[in-house]
């Protein structure tokens, strides 16, 4: 019956020419964007994310601190499982959020998941799921990190421009779009499909960790070779041109025995005759402005993942009070927009097919978002000074033993406050004012001067 019930509703290929013809009137934007793309062309691949991850995250130790303490701060974030806004437990998602795959533990997926993030502007996860059956879109083997440098993507025309994924290490292997979840940092550059791969952030400091990198090479090199004395030349000889490459020999020999080790480091070369001394290189490494240099590529990094650099120990360059502001300022600027933005995708596309439960971060868990005791007491004073709380519904809020105290457990009101609905009329004049007063018995208002 089934069968026989598709067949005739089968749409006619008229109705399906329609249908064509109606996706491609709403589609003008992707196809004046994408109409180049062919269907099976790889959109145009970032050469540049493998040196991303090369040369930043795995040779420069600052932008290494940096991602590493974001990473670990957000793996810690405590996750549970949500039906509406209540905690539920011992569900199969809570097997996810245990293993997410076979070899990993749920922080250190998103730790990873976080680290590739932040460094190449792209956090892509292989989800494959069932097809078909009782089962039909759970999870088929787990959620795993697919490394983003290695990533194309396969157009499938400008319909759609991201028909599949290649992965591409040891050999080609083509992932249907529909087993993927990839959450992209931003990207401006439309040519060639390039906006369907994230931007990374590393693109906009590359110059910079370059300089890091390379004064850090100067230092190891100086220290392994010391520090350059000079240049020992005769002064006031002439030479024999013949006898050059001689002299330039035996000086180069002789300085190789006093610098060739870093300690013998700036020990001068002497010889026979009259010698003059010509200093070149530098003196030390503050010529060099490494250190400054090293600083002002932590706060540039810093800035750009909205990480206060005082965190990462630079105490001269910070305008937060305390450490515990700088870290919330982590969490409110960098892990929990990543976070969140993961696991929508996850509540999208993967929690579905297990009722009607959702993934959330307990971000009252978190220490440095909670209000400090004497922000929370100042809290519930003003809720109950408003009326708003008890005394004693306040002191439980404080975590303190309520009160026996008569009135302690019924909210204040303040007396020179009246319901709104209860002004209206013109305002009295002063005569009807004074025989008020009077008709009360209240006369020592007139005794009083008006200033």
């Amino acid at each position: 019956m089934g069968l026989i019930h598709n067949i005739l509703n089968r749409p006619s290929k008229a109705q399906i020419e329609r249908l064509l013809d109606e996706i491609d009137k709403n589609n003008q934007l992707y196809r004046s964007l994408y109409s180049f793309q062919l269907d099976g062309i790889p959109i145009q691949r970032n050469m540049s994310m493998a040196s991303y991850v090369k040369n930043s995250y795995e040779s420069n130790p600052v932008v290494y601190s940096i991602v590493e303490k974001v990473a670990t701060m957000l793996s810690r974030v405590p996750v549970g499982v949500y039906d509406d806004n209540d905690e539920v437990f011992d569900t199969e998602l809570h097997q996810i959020l245990l293993m997410p795959n076979n070899y990993q533990t749920w922080q250190e997926y998103i730790k990873l998941w976080e680290v590739f993030y932040m460094i190449t502007g792209n956090g892509i996860t292989y989800a494959p799921t069932l097809s078909a059956g009782n089962d039909r879109g759970k999870l088929l083997d787990g959620l795993f990190i697919v490394p983003t440098q290695h990533v194309e993507i396969e157009s499938g025309g400008w319909r759609n421009p991201v028909k599949s994924y290649y992965l591409d290490i040891n050999y080609r292997e083509n992932i249907p779009a529909s087993d993927i979840i990839h959450v992209r940092f931003p990207n401006m550059t439309y040519d060639d499909a390039s906006n369907f791969m994230g931007m990374s952030p590393i693109k906009v400091a590359i110059n910079k960790i370059k300089a890091m990198n390379s004064a850090d090479a100067i230092m190891q090199k100086t220290f392994e070779r010391g520090m350059p004395p000079g240049m020992l030349v005769k002064k006031n000889e002439e030479y024999d041109k013949e006898r050059v490459v001689e002299h330039q020999t035996q000086l180069e020999k002789a300085w190789n025995r006093k610098h060739g080790k870093s300690t013998k480091a700036g020990l001068p070369v002497f010889g026979q005759g009259e010698f003059e001394w010509i200093k070149f290189g530098f003196d030390n490494f503050r010529d060099l402005q490494i250190i400054e240099n090293s600083e002002h590529g932590l706060r540039e990094l810093c800035n750009i993942w909205g990480v206060p650099s005082i965190v990462m120990n630079d105490v001269s360059g910070t305008t937060f009070n305390n450490q515990r502001e700088a870290r919330k300022a982590i969490y409110t600027n960098r892990i929990m927009p990543d976070l969140e933005m993961k696991l929508s995708y996850v509540n999208t596309r993967v929690s579905p097919a297990y009722g009607n439960l959702k993934i959330k971060a307990k971000w009252d868990e978190i220490e440095e978002l909670q209000l400090t005791r004497a922000e929370k007491i100042d809290w519930v004073k003003q809720l109950a000074d408003g009326g708003f709380i008890s005394r004693n519904r306040g002191l439980e809020i404080l975590g303190e033993e309520i009160s026996d105290l008569a009135g302690m457990d019924k909210p204040l009101v303040a007396f020179n406050l009246i319901p709104i609905d209860q002004i209206g009329g013109d305002m009295p004049t002063d005569d009807e004012v004074n025989k008020g007063l009077d008709d009360a018995g209240i006369d020592d208002y007139k005794l009083r001067k008006v200033i």
